[in-house]
């Protein structure tokens, strides 16, 4: 008999951005109106998502299926004469208790096929301390069929046919779901389980497919031996024991004195290596650290690792093989729904950012990471190495051009590119991709900014701005986020707080009247403002700040006011696998890129956490929306604007993805995959392994120049 596994149902993300990606793979108009599509009620079958879209909850008495943010379900194949209403991955609300198994025209059966089924009695013992039940006893015999048969056409008559069909759709609720009475102390449900598919390799919550994520304990040997006083079989002592060690796996060979033989070992053999040396040696990799660090823990309390070379064979032959294959796992399935998008006409808009492995400007990598600024994944990045380049600051627009030519390659149509103002850059841009349209992140042009203001507001004679600062950043925000594109606009909006900044809130500019957007000000508002005179030597300063030609081009640039703050996010994350202060070999630090794109992917749009049951004074915008209610924040001082502020807490990260990767490394050990695990991309060249500009002089004569500024020189 088939295993039924219930499916659910899930509305459209009506209010994220990925509504329209939902809309354009069911085939339904993108520009539907959302209080059309509150009528319709669509519903999409969970079978028509990824299993890593889904997340299945088992903190309940019964499994609860919900979507990550970032989920897109997958494309269905339609006829050209089909409507949208025949889309098997869509399903009106009146229909949303019929599993999407259940077919469309069953079959007749056979009356002999009418009994088949797993009979089975629930029954409670009696007890005479229970009290009395407040709810009737799910007691009494049952029958299990199937959710669903595919029926047979001959010998059923029409009336059996159709109670049959009744019985299919009573039959499609998920045992799990019957109102069982909880308070009867009889009752003992099962432990839940996640089921998960064999193909995607994915880990249940109560264990995994290998059997490796069982507890594990940190056992003393003497203790240990203890357990090997006397024979397991007949009891007598033991005469001989033999241990033999292989690094955090240990095995114990005995013999008793009436001659029975017998071996232990600590951990399970993963093709003749112990399964503990290798889950090490992925636990510390997967999560960031690094090998000095786990060992220093370990000798510490003399707890027995694998040797350094040991690791870092098992990191080269497995590791990073297995997380390259993750990621370009992850990023197919980013790419295909980009594709999707594109085939629907919608142009992609991209961020990119560059990192440097350390401090400063004498780095050795460089990564330039490429994200969607819709939907924050990072798509792409470029790992360069200094000796590729002339020099640490031509790293840059190298992984840049070199990232840029890959995404257009594949055939992404790239609408904006948003940057810093790099110079390198913005020449690359003008030069060989003028079709796409090149932004800047306001934040580094007002940093720049505000830098300049202070500076001025320092000095005698114009100490008359320093009550501005704040205001006038807060403007050039304003222009280019109110400005909706048009970069004459943009300018227009910015240059006209030399209008505000004198108490004039209503002028002419070329034969037209403009005022200013904020509410008109009190006669006792206007006298409290301290306005600037239009001779002052502040308000000249501040003219040639606002008017400076570099500011007004680069502003013409940042109409659609696009932002790589997201990339900033990104980049702590890879704080985390690739800390700035070490060093890393170029493959383990590609491999240590690609753990950090995995784990921002998985982990975007986490919700705020709440407080529940908690009271909290909050405004009034959030007393009336659930959503909101009792929001939780952490409330910090910053030493910059000397105030105190408050910032949202979030859900903690979701780290499953690590156990799919353990999965895969002793998958890889024992040679399990259908497909032939993929190593890294090959290098375009050979890359030096000292970024010295000279060779090494002999060693001899290298200690014999050594001098010391601690001993006197004769």
């Amino acid at each position: 008999m088939r295993s039924y596994v219930p499916e659910s149902f899930h509305r459209l993300p009506l209010h994220e951005s990925t509504c329209k990606q939902w809309l354009v793979v069911l085939q339904v108009d993108v520009d539907t109106p959302i209080h059309i599509l509150k009528q319709k009620d669509y519903r999409v079958c969970s079978a028509h998502f990824d299993p890593d879209d889904i997340i299945i909850s088992d903190s309940k008495p019964r499994q609860r299926m919900r979507l990550k943010k970032s989920a897109i379900p997958k494309a269905t194949q339609l006829s050209p004469e089909a409507s949208a209403s025949e889309n098997p991955a869509m399903y009106p609300s009146e229909m949303a208790a019929v599993p999407q198994s259940t077919p469309q025209k069953p079959h007749k059966p056979r009356r002999s096929d009418w009994s088949t089924g797993l009979s089975f009695t629930i029954s409670s013992p009696k007890q005479p301390s229970v009290r009395q039940r407040t709810r009737p006893s799910s007691s009494g015999q049952y029958t299990a069929r199937p959710a669903s048969w595919q029926y047979p056409q001959e010998d059923v008559e029409e009336g059996a046919a159709s109670a049959l069909d009744t019985s299919v759709q009573d039959m499609s609720i998920s045992f799990g779901e019957m109102d069982l009475d909880r308070k009867d102390i009889s009752f003992v449900p099962f432990s839940d389980t996640t089921s998960s598919s064999p193909s995607s390799g994915s880990v249940s919550s109560s264990g995994s497919t290998n059997g490796w994520a069982g507890r594990k304990w940190i056992v003393d040997e003497a203790k240990l031996m203890e357990l090997f006083r006397t024979c397991s079989q007949c009891g007598v002592a033991i005469e001989d024991k033999r241990v033999a060690t292989r690094a955090s796996q240990i095995i114990i060979h005995w013999t008793c004195l009436k001659g029975h033989t017998g071996e232990w070992a600590s951990c399970t053999d993963q093709r003749k290596m112990g399964r503990n040396n290798l889950l090490s040696c992925a636990a510390t990799f997967f999560t960031g650290a690094t090998y000095s660090d786990i060992k220093e823990w370990a000798k510490l309390i003399n707890l027995q690792l694998p040797s350094k070379s040991q690791f870092y064979a098992i990191q080269s032959k497995y590791l990073i093989p297995v997380t390259n294959h993750a990621y370009k796992g992850q990023q197919q399935k980013i790419l295909e729904r980009i594709f999707q998008l594109s085939a629907a006409g919608q142009k992609l808009e991209m961020c990119g950012d560059a990192r440097c492995d350390s401090p400063g400007y004498s780095c050795k990598y460089s990564t330039y990471s490429f994200q969607d600024d819709a939907t924050k994944e990072i798509l792409h990045f470029e790992l360069v190495q200094v000796t590729e380049a002339s020099s640490s600051v031509a790293m840059e627009a190298m992984g840049f051009q070199r990232g840029l030519n890959h995404l257009l390659d594949l055939g992404l149509d790239i609408g904006v590119m948003v940057t810093d103002r790099s110079p390198s850059i913005r020449k690359l841009m003008r030069e060989s991709y003028g079709n796409i349209r090149h932004e800047y992140d306001p934040w580094h042009v007002n940093k720049s900014l505000k830098k300049k203001l202070a500076s001025v507001s320092n000095k005698k004679n114009y100490r008359e701005l320093r009550p501005w600062l704040r205001s006038i950043s807060n403007h050039l925000y304003w222009s280019c986020s109110s400005s909706h594109g048009d970069e004459q606009e943009c300018v227009r909006r910015w240059t006209s707080v030399l209008h505000h900044i004198r108490g004039i809130h209503r002028w002419e500019e070329n034969g037209r009247e403009y005022q200013c957007a904020h509410p008109p000000l009190s006669e006792e508002d206007q006298e409290k403002k301290r306005w600037l005179e239009h001779d002052s030597p502040a308000f000249r300063a501040l003219t040639e700040l606002v008017e400076e030609k570099t500011l007004l081009r680069d502003l013409r640039q940042m109409a659609l006011f696009k932002h790589t703050g997201s990339l900033e996010v990104f980049h702590n994350v890879t704080l985390k696998y690739a800390p700035k202060r070490l060093h890393f070999a170029y493959d383990s630090m590609r491999a240590r890129t690609e753990l950090a794109i995995i784990d921002h992917n998985m982990n975007i749009g986490r919700k705020q956490k709440t407080l529940e049951g908690k009271e909290t004074a909050l405004p009034q915008i959030f007393v009336f929306s659930k959503q909101y209610r009792n929001p939780q924040y952490k409330y910090v001082y910053t030493k910059t604007t000397q105030q105190w502020v408050a910032k949202p807490v979030y859900e903690p990260t979701s780290q499953e993805f690590r156990k799919d990767l353990m999965e895969d490394v002793l998958n890889m050990r024992e040679e399990k995959s259908l497909e032939p695990w993929p190593r890294p991309p090959p290098l375009p060249k050979r890359l030096l392994q000292n970024i010295a500009p000279v060779p090494r002089p002999d060693p001899s004569e290298l200690v014999a120049q050594r001098l010391s500024r601690f001993k006197q020189l004769l």
